[in-house]
């Protein structure tokens, strides 16, 4: 993957999209430019694996959007327990939440923020992107425990949200 596209005619000026730019070079991550988009796909080196990942600027919502795609698809037997894992791992996030595509098993984290009337900022942008990037690699464990390891989604929860998990059991 390369960085910014070799022609700057190609990169679109909103400044919104312009500051994105700047705090990609500067986490040294590749990325490429969706073509004719306000997106680039960016790889995201995480614990436990690479990560696929989509930066987006809307500008008619003035919203900046990253979502973090997880190499996996769920079986379709296995949807329904992923789907209750995925609810309790989003209960009490405060930034983002994981979402699972019950039609094919697609499973990716989004983290949205609005920047109405503002500039966005790189300090927007990395409060958007690491913690994504960080309930990712804390969660991962989990997808592999129910996945390849039969737990339970109560079981894979407890096992990787241990203080949350018996929080969660005591109320």
């Amino acid at each position: 993957m390369k960085t910014a596209p070799e022609d700057a005619a190609a990169i679109p000026t909103h400044p919104a999209f312009l500051e994105l730019q700047r705090f990609l070079d500067a986490q040294h991550v590749d990325y490429a430019q969706v073509e004719n988009e306000l997106v680039y796909q960016v790889r995201y080196p995480a614990k436990f694996l690479p990560l696929t990942c989509f930066a987006q600027i809307d500008p008619n919502w003035e919203q900046f959007a990253f979502y973090v795609l997880l190499p996996i698809r769920v079986r379709e037997d296995l949807r329904l327990v992923f789907a209750e894992y995925l609810t309790r791992v989003n209960y009490g996030l405060r930034v983002g939440n994981f979402e699972m595509d019950f039609a094919d098993g697609e499973v990716r984290y989004k983290s949205v923020i609005s920047f109405k009337d503002e500039p966005l900022t790189q300090t927007w942008i990395r409060n958007a992107i690491l913690p994504a990037i960080s309930t990712v690699d804390r969660c991962a464990p989990g997808f592999a425990k129910i996945i390849r390891g039969g737990k339970t989604a109560a079981e894979a929860f407890a096992e990787v949200e241990p203080g949350r998990a018996l929080r969660d059991a005591k109320q």
